[in-house]
């Protein structure tokens, strides 16, 4: 399994994600639209692609 709490950040709703990882109890997965610095705080580890980090940027900025 994955050691610590992951979050998978994503840019679309991606329904066969939510589906592999929800019975795993230390993963989550989160729109890019929701995502705040308490959700960046909980999770050891992050997990997004370049679309995922480009719609990020684009966020803050």
């Amino acid at each position: 399994g994955l050691p610590g709490k992951t979050l998978f950040l994503i840019a679309e709703k991606n329904e066969n994600l939510e589906l592999a990882v929800r019975n795993l109890p230390t993963v989550n997965v989160l729109l890019v639209e929701g995502l705040n610095a308490y959700d960046l705080l909980l999770h050891e580890k992050i997990v997004c692609t370049p679309e995922t980090v480009k719609k990020l940027e684009e966020r803050l900025s």
